[in-house]
């Protein structure tokens, strides 16, 4: 009687009706967990799209065959053929979509907005100060220089990084590597910082240029012959410009 009520079960739970049911119920209590556990998740979570996402990590075929699995394993032990049982429940089998629903939400512009203001702006204000003065007076503020790094540091440049974590965090999860490492170095992209702020210290100095009163031929010619060193001339020179 118990083998006949076990196949039966497994009857019902394919049925549409009882299937959206209890689905629907299994997407609310999962979602429910996500949420209430947001706050230790590194980016916030939208609860628009949280249910969206575990109907991908898990959907309706999958819980089916779980509960039918679980079926199987305690009808043995109802039957007395067992003394205890397992419920397995086979999430190594939805990788593939955890990776791809993570990956998803890690790369949104969004997400790297947050990223950098919360975790990039924070460790780099460390070691920035408040204002930079640099050559004939043009001096930098801090924000500048973040804005300098986010260039450098740019939203493509973020997702390059979250496809190689990704990946490597879910070849460890996988078993097809055995340690794993998330390193973000960021020296690799001093190059393209410092072209950032060059390209803005250039911008400050051809302003100050151009705000130069145009010099004399006698100036012209005492700033020819002796041009300054590591500042702007007092004039700016006829039919010179900045970039000449």
């Amino acid at each position: 009687r118990v083998q006949a009520g076990a196949q039966s079960l497994k009857q019902t739970i394919r049925k549409p009706e009882f299937t959206n049911k209890v689905y629907d119920e299994v997407i609310v209590y999962v979602t429910s967990m996500v949420s209430s556990n947001s706050a230790s998740f590194p980016i916030p979570l939208d609860s628009n799209t949280v249910p969206a996402m575990v109907r991908r990590v898990l959907p309706p075929e999958w819980v089916v065959a779980q509960l039918d699995s679980t079926i199987t394993e305690v009808t043995p032990y109802f039957v007395q053929d067992k003394e205890h049982f397992t419920v397995r429940i086979d999430i190594v089998g939805r990788m593939d979509d955890v990776q791809a629903v993570l990956t998803e939400l890690l790369g949104k512009q969004e997400t790297y907005t947050y990223f950098f203001d919360h975790y990039l702006a924070t460790a780099l204000k460390q070691n920035i100060p408040a204002s930079i003065t640099l050559v004939s007076g043009v001096s930098l503020t801090g924000d500048e220089v973040l804005a300098a790094a986010k260039q450098a540091l740019s939203y493509d440049w973020y997702q390059q990084q979250v496809a190689g974590i990704t990946t490597q965090t879910f070849a460890y999860l996988r078993g097809t590597q055995s340690t794993f490492r998330i390193t973000l170095t960021l020296s690799e992209r001093e190059a393209a910082i410092i072209s950032a702020l060059s390209k803005l210290i250039d911008q400050k100095l051809e302003q100050q240029y151009n705000a130069l009163p145009v010099a004399t031929p006698q100036q012209a010619a005492a700033i020819i012959a002796n041009p300054p060193r590591n500042s702007l001339p007092s004039f700016r020179l006829p039919g010179v410009s900045y970039a000449d």
